[in-house]
């Protein structure tokens, strides 16, 4: 069973999964939160959107949503998917999906 986390507050300088530390917090809802994060090794900018254990069950909702993401990659206007990752997060591991950051709204 999925533990029951409906808050994450990650703090600018964080590390996820060793490979990025987060900037700051975009936003959040009912599935999850949203990060600007920095690729350590490039310096890259990306945004992670990660998933509520409790709303993610078997990753069913970041598999389809990465598909949806995909099925449009050809879309100009489009955030481009990169990749699925998995972080712990205070104990207890969690998915992501990390993509292009785009300034805006």
């Amino acid at each position: 069973m999925a533990k029951t986390v409906l808050r994450f507050n990650l703090k600018p300088g964080s590390t996820l999964a060793h490979r990025y530390k987060v900037v700051g917090k975009l936003g959040g809802g009912y599935e999850g939160e949203v990060y600007q994060v920095r690729e350590r090794g490039t310096g890259i900018a990306r945004t992670a959107k990660i998933w509520y254990p409790v709303r993610n069950v078997r990753g069913v909702a970041s598999r389809r949503y990465a598909t949806k993401l995909h099925k449009l990659r050809h879309c100009p206007i489009l955030i481009q998917y990169s990749h699925i990752d998995r972080a712990v997060i205070n104990g207890i591991s969690v998915r992501m999906l990390v993509s292009d950051y785009v300034e805006g709204e």
